[in-house]
C-alpha cells in the first residue's frame, strides 16, 4: 500500500486501490477529501488559509480555500470524476492555538464551505473544530475516508 501525504497547501489525487490519500497534523488547517465510488477516483487538498486576499499576487492558488477548492474540483473533473457520486469529507478547523483570537480554523471551515457551495455541492461528513490536531485518511481499496484525532479513535465519516 502506498501513502500519498498530501502537505500543506497540495492537491493530491488518485485512482489506485493500493494508494492512501493522508494529510497529517491538521490544526486549524482544512483537508477536504472528495471519492467517487463510480470511478475510484480520490482527491484531497490540504488548505491553509481560508482567503487568497492575504497574498499580493494570485501565486500559489492552492493555499487558500477560495482559490484552491476550485481549482481542485475543477481538475477532480478533469480527471473523470462525477461529483453525483461522491463522498466529500473535511477535517481540521480547529482552534489553534486555544486562545488564538483570530481562530482561523472557523474561518477556513466556512471559507470551504462556501467555496464548495459555489458548485452546488456540501460536505457529507466532517470532523472539525476543538482545539486538537487531525489525520485525514482516505483508503483507496476500502472506499473510506477516516479522521483521528491524536490520542483517540478512529471516526468513520
Amino acid at each position: 500500500m502506498a501513502e500519498i501525504r498530501v502537505k500543506l497547501a497540495e492537491m493530491r489525487f488518485s485512482n489506485k486501490s493500493e494508494d492512501t490519500l493522508v494529510a497529517h497534523g491538521l490544526g486549524a488547517c482544512i483537508a477536504l477529501a472528495i471519492f467517487d465510488r463510480t470511478t475510484s477516483l480520490a482527491g484531497m487538498i490540504h488548505i491553509v488559509m481560508p482567503s487568497s486576499d492575504v497574498q499580493s499576487k494570485n501565486d500559489h492558488p492552492v493555499r487558500f480555500a477560495d482559490t484552491g477548492v476550485p481549482v481542485f474540483l475543477k481538475e477532480f473533473m478533469r480527471l473523470g470524476g462525477n461529483f453525483a457520486a461522491c463522498k466529500i469529507v473535511i477535517a481540521g478547523g480547529a482552534n489553534m492555538p486555544s486562545n488564538s483570537i483570530f481562530n482561523i480554523g472557523d474561518q477556513n471551515v466556512l471559507a470551504v464551505k462556501k467555496a464548495l457551495s459555489k458548485f452546488n455541492l456540501s460536505v457529507s461528513g466532517e470532523d472539525i473544530g476543538g482545539n486538537n490536531g487531525r489525520t485525514l485518511n482516505v483508503d483507496m481499496k476500502q472506499g473510506v475516508i477516516s479522521s483521528r484525532v491524536f490520542g483517540c479513535p478512529v471516526i468513520v465519516l
